[in-house]
């Protein structure tokens, strides 16, 4: 075993990049698009939430890799060059990007799966016999996995540890001990003079009927939580694709899974404050006056295997059809005043808050409530300020298919930035089901931000020639007390800044902008099915291509008593408007060429004409209205 490891002791880590984040995940789990920078909302969660932070050192990387040069998926040549005999090193070669990744892959869906499997029981009495009989088979069988401690009493906050168990001896006065390969312990490592019975050497966790310890420290005895995880569950998946860099020397690592396919609500906490969940009871699971409270029924608090004094980041797993409440407070540590990432993961449901101070003694509150309107929880936040940095977004999926990227759902995302509010208050906020738009709503006067819309189906529209991540935005939004949404003109639409139009309350009928002569025929053509809801206000205002397309596809249908239908999905690429592609089925408009349609272009005299007599056409064949006439009607409109 330890000829299979490196002599250097674990080290201060730093942030780790998305660089990072994609060679342990893959590029199909990070990316929508690598080519115009457009991240997996969900992988960008959990990279802001917790994978840039879980390196504080490295004692999972250390524990993996060694496990991995012992069973010989790697060697030293393939981290190293040239290679030289035992000469790892933290700052050769891939070396300490190799350590890095495999210290990220403990957030793998294998890892954090089997994590939240053992938590419950990782502290009871027996917990650490169980551990034993699983090392002992995978000794028997010449397999080496990795073996995690936690101690949440420790004088700097809740600790994790990852060693290798290599070894069990049963002892003359009845107590085991389990052998291990500790990274912050590395006096044994080629020593010729090295002692099995030396600690600093070889260290061993104890164990006897009713107890077991570890010697962490001179000063810390661990006998908390144990967990142990086999080698598969640590390494992943084989892949020939995720590569420590672009260059052909670098070093291929394996394959993890995003753990979303997981029945529970997942908090992800990182920054310079401390977070609990409350719920509706009163009971609490997280961090409170520097302990850790897991009382929600349910609950667990997952520590990462790290040890820098540091409570984050922190995993939180909750029942996902309770109401809870995210308490966060400045812990002090900083002089930044609190800033924090929370991210809210429920299969593909996410809620992100980045950047966010919570100012002195100040507490912000976060509100998750299961909720019928909502594709699945309406959120509040509840704060006395917010900073110009901070972001708040929601994703959610859709209906659909995306062929680009081979997905049976389209993925929409809604961004709040540049938010500008004063005063403490409350910013409520949800997606409704279908995940059209997103509804806002604030008990404030003055909250303002820029609304940013995204939706994956234009993967299947843009070319090499768009060189941004295709959004529909409405700058400085009014969030008033009266709950409206926003939602695109098209959510198809590939466009830099595309439209954006208000919903719910904003877009009842409002007929204060009708002239009088206008009003009693408005209303005559509404009661007829001739009206969409596009249209039953601001009624001085030009009307585009696509409104009016919609309109004579009312009329289609309420002339030839039936329901249009809609052509394929990728017949323009600017659009997937279901009553344009209707009317493009029915020969009532073809475009304005290349494959585009222009909705959002005000239509001319000319065009209404020609749509209106198309319409006529194809719903009265044989009438004096198909009479020959002198334009040709493949003609582009």
């Amino acid at each position: 075993m330890w000829n299979f490891v490196p002599s250097f002791a674990n080290f201060e880590g730093v942030d780790l990049s998305w660089e990072r984040m994609v060679q342990v995940f893959g590029d199909d789990e990070c990316w929508i698009s690598e080519r115009i920078g457009w991240r997996n909302p969900i992988a960008d969660l959990y990279y802001d939430n917790h994978f840039r932070d879980v390196a504080g050192a490295h004692c999972f990387g250390f524990s993996t890799f060694a496990t991995e040069m012992y069973h010989g998926r790697i060697t030293a040549s393939e981290v190293e060059f040239p290679n030289a005999a035992y000469q790892l090193d933290q700052n050769n070669s891939y070396t300490r990007e190799y350590l890095e990744a495999r210290q990220g892959a403990q957030l793998g869906g294998e890892v954090v799966t089997e994590k939240i499997s053992q938590w419950f029981g990782a502290d009871d009495s027996g917990a650490h016999l169980r551990v034993l009989t699983d090392i002992t088979d995978d000794l028997e069988r010449d397999r080496l996995g990795v073996l995690c401690i936690h101690e949440e009493t420790r004088p700097d906050g809740p600790g994790g540890h990852a060693v290798v168990p290599w070894m069990i001896r049963h002892m003359s006065d009845d107590t085991i001990r389990i052998y291990v390969y500790d990274c912050n312990d590395v006096g044994g490592v080629r020593n010729p003079s090295s002692d099995i019975n030396n600690f600093g050497h070889y260290p061993f966790l104890e164990l006897d009927g009713l107890n077991w310890g570890y010697q962490f420290n001179s000063t810390e005895l661990w006998n908390d939580s144990i967990m142990y995880f086999t080698y598969s569950q640590v390494i992943g998946y084989e892949s020939r694709y995720n590569r420590l860099g672009t260059a052909s020397d670098a070093p291929l690592i394996t394959d993890h899974r995003i753990p979303t396919l997981i029945d529970a609500l997942i908090g992800l906490f990182t920054g310079d404050a401390d977070m609990y969940f409350e719920d509706d009871a009163g009971r609490v699971t997280g961090i409170i006056n520097d302990q850790l409270f897991d009382d929600i029924p349910g609950s667990q608090v997952l520590i990462p295997e790290k040890t820098d004094g540091k409570y984050t980041p922190l995993i939180f797993v909750l029942p996902d059809d309770i109401s809870v409440s995210a308490n966060i407070e400045s812990n002090g540590e900083n002089d930044n005043n609190g800033r924090y990432h929370l991210g809210l993961v429920s299969n593909e449901s996410a809620f992100t808050i980045s950047d966010k101070e919570v100012l002195g003694s100040d507490r912000d509150i976060v509100v998750v409530e299961p909720s019928s309107k909502a594709v699945k929880y309406e959120y509040a936040l509840e704060s006395d300020n917010c900073n110009e940095a901070c972001t708040i977004s929601l994703y959610e999926t859709a209906p659909g298919a995306v062929r680009a990227l081979d997905t049976d759902y389209i993925g929409r995302e809604f961004i709040l930035q540049n938010i500008d509010w004063s005063g403490a208050g409350e910013l409520k906020m949800y997606v409704p089901r279908g995940a059209d738009s997103l509804m806002l709503a604030s008990d404030l006067v003055d909250v303002s931000a820029d609304v940013v819309l995204r939706s994956t189906e234009v993967m299947d529209l843009i070319d090499d020639q768009v060189d941004y991540i295709p959004s529909s935005v409405l700058e400085d939004h009014t969030i008033g007390p009266e709950e409206t949404g926003v939602q695109p003109l098209d959510w198809s639409g590939v466009y830099e800044k595309g439209p954006v139009k208000q919903v719910g309350a904003s877009t009842l009928e409002d007929y204060s902008t009708a002239s009088n002569w206008a009003l009693e025929e408005i209303l005559d053509a509404k009661a007829y099915g001739l009206t969409t809801d596009h249209i039953l206000n601001n009624f001085k205002q030009n009307i585009t291509r696509e409104e009016f397309c919609e309109i004579v596809v009312k009329l289609y249908e309420q002339l030839s008593d039936t329901k249009a239908v809609a052509a394929d999905l990728d017949t323009f690429s600017d659009t997937r408007n279901p009553e344009i592609l209707k009317a493009y089925n029915h020969g009532i408009v073809y475009g304005v060429g290349g494959g585009r349609f222009a909705p959002y272009l005000p239509i001319t005299r000319q065009e209404m004409c020609v749509m209106l007599y198309r319409t006529l056409r194809n719903t009265k064949p044989g009438s004096a209205i198909t009479s020959p006439i002198h334009w040709d009607s493949t003609m582009l409109i």
